[in-house]
């Protein structure tokens, strides 16, 4: 279980975006992205990248390091990047981001849903990237899964949507309340 100054350290990262890098991103064997933000069509299924995906995919397409690895992505982190730099596609593992029509599988369910194809890969090693304010949580759980865990600088990467179909994601306000539930949840259940 996390001790309660660490856990306060994840919360105040996760509130103001500005986790500093973590490890050598170099050394790191793949990369693991999380998306942040869905946009669903009238059929629930995913309408596009969305705004903080476009910028996390930005960031990831300019870094000559995370450019050169496998990836395992999340789906819209993948369709964004494979648009912005389309001979990345045979680097990138993808990862469904809908559970059903209009449901997104979360944080956990995705790691757990990537971790086996990582193990048979022999990966021990990932560079984390995620919005910055989403980072803390997602660096925590892929560490928490037994990996080593290094995060490059993403401080300035993409800003909330206020446009987004999810409360969560269009404020900063509405993210801090959301997080700190989140963040003490797994704290106690044992997934950071």
């Amino acid at each position: 279980m996390y001790k309660i100054d660490e856990l306060s350290t994840l919360m105040k990262y996760a509130a103001n975006g500005n986790m500093p890098p973590v490890g050598d991103v170099s050394q790191s064997d793949e990369v693991l992205g999380f998306a942040y933000g869905l946009y669903f069509d009238e059929q629930g299924q995913l309408a596009s990248p969305g705004p903080v995906n476009e910028a996390i995919a930005d960031f990831v397409v300019s870094d000559e390091v995370l450019r050169s690895k496998n990836m395992t992505l999340q789906e819209e982190l993948a369709v964004a990047i494979e648009k912005k730099e389309p001979k990345l596609a045979d680097q990138i593992d993808t990862l469904s981001t809908i559970k059903k029509p209009g449901v997104a599988f979360n944080t956990h369910e995705l790691l757990t849903t990537a971790k086996p194809g990582l193990v048979e890969r022999g990966v021990g090693s990932l560079a984390v990237v995620a919005f910055r304010y989403h980072l803390p949580r997602a660096a925590a759980q892929v560490r928490k899964a037994g990996f080593n865990v290094s995060t490059p600088n993403m401080s300035g990467v993409g800003d909330f949507d206020p446009n987004s179909p999810q409360e969560w994601t269009r404020n900063q306000r509405a993210w801090i309340k959301r997080e700190r539930v989140a963040l003490a949840a797994f704290a106690l259940l044992g997934r950071i």
